[in-house]
């Protein structure tokens, strides 16, 4: 069973929920972060392109960004 399990594509699978709740565990990510990013679209913050998704506002994505390199301080 495990080998059909892993053959099948079980393997990278398990590593994607792992890694999911493992950055949701550490604060870096909504578990749930399509629903998230969705609630965003919904609120006009970002847009949806596809699969991936942008930010409207410019100078939001410029302060998030700032976020990040005043955390690394």
């Amino acid at each position: 069973m495990l080998p059909a399990y892993v053959f099948l594509g079980g393997l990278p699978y398990t590593e994607h929920y792992v890694l999911r709740f493992v950055l949701s565990r550490q604060g870096h990510l909504p578990f749930f972060y399509v629903r998230f990013l969705d609630q965003m679209v919904k609120r006009k913050l970002l847009q949806r392109i596809g699969g991936s998704y942008r930010f409207l506002h410019l100078s939001l994505r410029d302060y998030c960004a700032g976020l990040e390199q005043e955390h690394r301080r």
